[in-house]
């Protein structure tokens, strides 16, 4: 079986559900991938999904990116 790497399907996932339209369906779909949690979420995934690899490079920048080897 073959998967994405995590920060491929991060990218792939915020990216889908930051183009659902707020709401009771974008929430349970995000809850149902993320956990019961996921509804606190929104927000930062409404503003990662078509900004991942620009908030990547940045937080790489800052040091606050784990390594393969961490």
């Amino acid at each position: 079986m073959l998967l994405k790497n995590p920060d491929e399907l991060l990218k792939t996932v915020t990216h889908n559900l930051a183009g659902f339209q707020d709401g009771a369906g974008k929430t349970a779909v995000a809850m149902e991938l993320m956990g019961r949690n996921a509804a606190q979420l929104i927000p930062l995934i409404n503003q990662m999904g078509g900004n991942f690899d620009k908030m990547t490079e940045e937080a790489k920048k800052f040091g606050i990116v784990l390594s393969e080897e961490d």
